[in-house]
């Protein structure tokens, strides 16, 4: 029995490596490809290929706090779409099939997605840089999907930045023009713009955005318990506003059951504290003192455990940002040395050349002078046998 409970021990951390090390072997063979490619539809397919494979996960590992893997696979993945002859690559495609479209596509997301890694690990200045590049992307695509997306993140990164007022502008924005509620990934579109009008006091707008959430994320049957469980929150939030016990309750706890699963969801800054703290809400607002302390100790050993995560992932990421502008720095000295060695080279060259030519024209001047003194003394004989 114990060997049997090793080996499945073994057999478990042998997976894990595995899975680590599989998209890392796989991307190296796929560039190998690349490389060795001659036609331009197969070149586009193995960088579509490339792409998908440095996305796979990094939602996954951005809510799970692994920013430093993420990071060095969105920075990858930059390296692909900024690379010129790839660009023109696809440009020479945009006739043939769908190529050009999927690659912007897949360039628009890479941009939205590394702003919210951006905002998730608090350099909001970068995030909303992101997000703008993403929103003209969008744009000039024609993608309304993409651009009410980046809307969205753009006022909830100003709602976490305590600019209430420009929040609310972009969702107005958003929701001046027909949404279709059943869109994918909308659910996060219908919870930060609820979270907003929330916020603003407009309970009965926030009830009907947390709503359309649910609503949205069950039509779609996609990622289900993160979609359920911050608009379940949201729904529990706005019933304490409204004094409705019953209902502040239900979705209380139906969050919390949720993110007791999943733990946190990263992109939106929920956790299960946060589930917690909702729950010592409820309670106290509704005058049940005992079961508002429970929670309250809850919240704080869960809002403990997740502050203490939080700080090692950013310290994580810090470093891995550190290495980066440390090999930047190296970088660009060792560029700096190379124009510099180039241009003493070049200065040396130009001396040599003038050096060379100074010696031509001394040799040249005194062959001539060596010439006119012979010519002079072959006169002088010359006048004197006459």
């Amino acid at each position: 029995m114990k060997k049997l409970i090793i080996s499945i021990f073994l057999t478990f951390i042998i997976g894990i490596g595995f899975a680590q090390i599989s998209k890392s072997f796989k991307n190296d063979s796929l560039q190998i490809q690349l490389r060795k490619a001659t036609h331009d539809t197969t070149k586009a397919n193995l960088i579509l290929e490339i792409l998908n494979n440095l996305e796979k996960g990094n939602l996954k590992d951005m809510n799970n706090g692994h920013f430093d893997k993420v990071y060095d696979a969105y920075i990858n993945m930059f390296d692909v779409c900024e690379n010129t002859e790839n660009q023109l690559l696809f440009k020479k495609l945009e006739s043939k099939g769908d190529y050009y479209e999927r690659f912007w596509e897949r360039y628009n997301n890479h941009t939205f997605n590394f702003g919210v890694l951006m905002g998730v690990t608090a350099n909001i200045e970068e995030q909303l840089h992101y997000f703008k590049l993403a929103y003209e992307m969008a744009k000039v695509r024609n993608s309304l999907w993409q651009q009410t997306t980046v809307q969205s993140n753009i006022a909830f990164a100003f709602q976490h930045d305590n600019k209430v007022d420009s929040a609310q502008f972009y969702i107005n924005k958003i929701f001046a023009n027909p949404v279709d509620p059943f869109a994918r990934y909308y659910f996060y579109v219908f919870y930060q713009a609820g979270d907003i009008k929330l916020e603003a006091g407009n309970y009965e707008q926030a009830k009907d955005l947390f709503s359309k959430g649910i609503e949205n994320t069950l039509k779609n049957s996609f990622d289900l318990e993160i979609g359920l469980s911050i608009n379940s929150l949201g729904l529990s939030k706005v019933y304490q506003h409204l004094n409705k016990r019953d209902s502040s309750y239900y979705y209380g706890i139906k969050s919390l059951n949720l993110l007791k699963e999943i733990k946190e969801v990263q992109v939106v800054k929920v956790d299960l504290a946060t589930a917690y703290e909702n729950m010592f809400q409820h309670f106290q607002r509704f005058s049940q003192r005992d079961s508002a302390f429970k929670y309250l100790q809850l919240a704080n050993i869960e809002r403990a455990v997740f502050t203490k995560k939080t700080i090692s992932n950013l310290a994580t990421f810090q470093q891995v940002l550190l290495k980066r502008q440390l090999a930047l720095k190296d970088l660009t000295r060792q560029k700096i040395e190379a124009e510099g060695r180039m241009r003493m080279y070049i200065l040396l060259t130009a001396l040599f050349v003038f050096v060379a030519f100074g010696v031509v024209l001394l040799y040249s001047y005194l062959q001539k002078k060596k010439a006119n003194v012979l010519l002079a003394s072959q006169k002088k004989k010359s006048k004197a046998l006459s």
